[in-house]
């Protein structure tokens, strides 16, 4: 079931939602327009921004992504390459995650996690992710 039929179609989608979503559509078969169309582009723009080192391509990230099997580098959970709107992200959409937040978005230094993950990481380092996932686990209990 994808993200759309699970939670309803958008009421109105902008002109970028509507690109993802065909990039979406073509992705099926190939991961690659996906990526050279969001996880590129976007990656790209922000390491500009930011000032940080970029040395990603296509190839290399199609590899990771199968390498990965779809399937988010921290939680195991699949992915989807689906965005949602802006009033309803979707919390499974694939992210790409620089593992060392010193660095930029450089091979090696990248995994595909869900974009929850991504966003509550967000800069801190990996062990106080762990440690606030370890503790919630265990006040679950």
């Amino acid at each position: 079931m994808t993200f759309f039929e699970k939670y309803g179609e958008p009421v109105a989608m902008d002109r970028r939602e509507k690109y993802r979503q065909k990039a979406y559509e073509n992705a099926q078969e190939d991961i690659g327009p996906w990526l050279s169309i969001t996880i590129l582009k976007d990656s790209s723009k922000r390491a500009r921004n930011n000032g940080w080192e970029y040395n990603l391509d296509r190839e290399y990230l199609v590899k990771l992504w199968k390498k990965q099997q779809g399937r988010c580098a921290v939680s195991g959970i699949e992915m989807a390459t689906e965005s949602g709107t802006r009033e309803n992200k979707n919390p499974y959409r694939a992210s790409l995650d620089r593992i060392d937040n010193s660095k930029g978005y450089v091979k090696g230094n990248v995994r595909f996690t869900t974009h929850w993950v991504n966003n509550a990481k967000s800069t801190w380092p990996e062990t106080i992710f762990e440690n606030f996932i370890t503790n919630i686990s265990k006040m679950r209990r």
